[in-house]
């Protein structure tokens, strides 16, 4: 169901808000999707580039002289752990979140590159290619952070900086990921280990 369908809608939903409290809510959350694509792309001078289908149902805070690139029809969700937040250090810093992204709590500080592929899903999770000192400060020599497509970052999970994830990645609640880990693997632990995932029924090398 496209936007125009559900704002049409909205005057049967008004009149009857107990059952279609999720048009509603799903039509606010895409009027604020486009307003911070338009607003921040405004504000920024295209340095925040939002993609087309954005829907934020929660606030999403973008901070930062560096470059913040969202793929399209991505999402950020209402969570009670906190707001997605991406800081830039500096003006060279990059960061990347691919196409059909969902994003709870994530939050990332990025001195030079930090980029995922399509269809992350993140929960309370920080991501980050930099060190910090005592005083909060980055510490000097940034190493970039790359997380691959269909990678899950679960609560309280932290990616740290030179970490690479490859594709397919699950990464468990409560879990520091200091090292690279290999596709189709589960990250467990602190620091993280890497646990092989089962392939599916049909999928290559797999049990038909």
């Amino acid at each position: 169901m496209g936007l125009l369908d559900k704002l049409r809608k909205i005057p049967h939903a008004l009149a009857h808000p107990r059952e279609h409290a999720w048009v509603l809510e799903d039509g606010v959350a895409r009027v604020r999707g486009l307003l911070y694509r338009h607003g921040y792309r405004l504000l920024t001078r295209g340095r925040v580039n939002i993609g087309p289908g954005f829907v934020a149902e929660c606030a999403l805070h973008v901070r930062g002289p560096g470059r913040v690139t969202i793929g399209e029809a991505c999402r950020i969700r209402r969570s009670n752990m906190q707001e997605p937040v991406i800081i830039t250090l500096t003006p060279d810093a990059r960061v990347e979140i691919g196409a059909h992204s969902t994003m709870g709590g994530l939050r990332v500080r990025c001195a030079e590159r930090v980029t995922f592929g399509a269809q992350l899903l993140a929960a309370k999770t920080t991501v980050t290619d930099t060190d910090y000192g005592l005083s909060g400060e980055p510490v000097p020599g940034a190493r970039p952070v790359e997380v691959g497509e269909n990678c899950w970052l679960g609560v309280e999970t932290s990616v740290c900086p030179g970490v690479r994830l490859g594709k397919n990645v699950v990464v468990s609640g409560g879990t520091v990921v200091t090292r690279d880990m290999p596709q189709d693997t589960m990250a467990m632990g602190n620091p993280a280990r890497a646990v092989k995932l089962p392939r599916p029924a049909g999928a290559p090398g797999g049990t038909a």
